[in-house]
């Protein structure tokens, strides 16, 4: 067999979990990936490794000493294992908490008060809706994340009395 090549692509063992966290038993899991770059060259993206000969063993321990464990998608993400009941299999599957939706600039108004425009279309991707509440959050290196609030609904039915024998209830909707 010649000798394996990998283009652009290495293996990695990355966090997954800690199971018994802040007891004398907690235990780090990790899982062997092949870890993917971006277009930055910043290994943003994995999937299960399969390793096929002692070669590519090799290859995999060597890159799991040089880098070490990563810890990139433990600390900006969220894992959730699904399992198969029947088959007793599971499948390992990451979510990003902030879906980058694009760019924008943000304008003046003729009042001085600062805004930017989010059209019909990043709205309708983002679930939102005109009139919602959105909370913004500015980083330290310029980026802000827009969030959505979630408002609380408290509802009360009040009696509205319109003649002795009937009574109408109306819902009123606030914080």
């Amino acid at each position: 067999m010649s000798e394996l090549k990998k283009i652009g692509w290495k293996y990695g063992l990355i966090k997954v979990s800690i199971d018994y966290e802040g007891t004398d038993h907690e235990e780090q899991i990790n899982h062997l990936v092949e870890l993917y770059p971006d277009e930055k060259g910043n290994y943003t993206s994995f999937c299960n490794a399969r390793l096929m000969s002692i070669e590519e063993l090799e290859f995999a321990l060597n890159d799991i000493k040089e880098d070490g464990i990563n810890e990139y998608f433990y600390d900006t993400g969220k894992f959730t294992w699904d399992s198969c009941k029947s088959c007793h299999n599971s499948s390992l599957d990451w979510e990003q908490p902030n879906k980058t939706m694009g760019t924008t600039t943000i304008k003046e108004s003729n009042d001085g008060e600062l805004y930017i425009n989010l059209t019909a279309d990043v709205l309708s991707q983002m679930g939102w809706a005109d009139g919602d509440g959105i909370e913004l959050d500015c980083s330290t290196d310029g980026t802000f994340t827009l969030t959505k609030i979630e408002q609380k609904m408290t509802v009360s039915h009040q009696p509205i009395s319109v003649n002795d024998n009937e009574e109408l209830y109306a819902i009123y909707g606030g914080d």
